[in-house]
Parts: C-alpha cells; sequence; structure tokens
C-alpha cells in the first residue's frame, strides 16, 4: 500500500518518484490483501499487478530512503539493519494532518 499511495501521491505532485514495495512480515508472492487494494481504489489509487516481496537487508541497501506506514515496520527494519544510515520516516507524516501510522487493512 505504502508504494501505491508514494507513487500516487508523486504523480499528481509531478514528482519522480521510483516507489518499491516490500513487506516486514509478507507471504512471498502472496497477492495484495482485497481489503487493501478496495480501499486504494476507493481512493482513485491504481496497484497494477503487485506480488508481495520480503523485505530483507541486502534489499534496504539499494534505497535512498524508506517511508513505512507503522512505527512498528520502523523498529523491524532497525532489527534487520541495525546500521542503516538512510531516512526512515512514516507516511502519515505527509499526511492532512499528519498520522504517526496508517493501519494496514
Amino acid at each position: 500500500m505504502a508504494a501505491a499511495i508514494l507513487a500516487h501521491l508523486a504523480r499528481t505532485g509531478g514528482y519522480a518518484v521510483e516507489a518499491s514495495s516490500a513487506g516486514t512480515f509478507p507471504a512471498p508472492g502472496a497477492e495484495m490483501a482485497g481489503l487493501a487494494r478496495k480501499c486504494l481504489a476507493q481512493a482513485g489509487i491504481e496497484t497494477g499487478p503487485h506480488r508481495a516481496t520480503p523485505l530483507t537487508a541486502g534489499l534496504l541497501e539499494k534505497f535512498d530512503h524508506i517511508v513505512a506506514m507503522e512505527p512498528d515496520h520502523i523498529e523491524r527494519i532497525r532489527i534487520l539493519a541495525p546500521k542503516i544510515r538512510i531516512p526512515l520516516t512514516l507516511l502519515g507524516t505527509y499526511g492532512f494532518p499528519p498520522a504517526d501510522r496508517i493501519e494496514d487493512p
């Protein structure tokens, strides 16, 4: 969800952003949860094809910035890659009004 939301916000705001998605506890290869897809569709956000990808320390090294949905996700990232030195932020901080978490549907 976070990658789809970020890509949508970037497109509508005129920003060039490459968004990738990886989960802290996904079932590898699983489709996006139906409720998540429905929530995004109701907000006018297209998801396209999506398969779950597990978040790994190696994958984290490829990013310039990581945006997570919930504080628990940030904690999991810090456990996976304790020496990570790139920005970690919550997607909700970009909201109107800002939120400290976006619940996973």
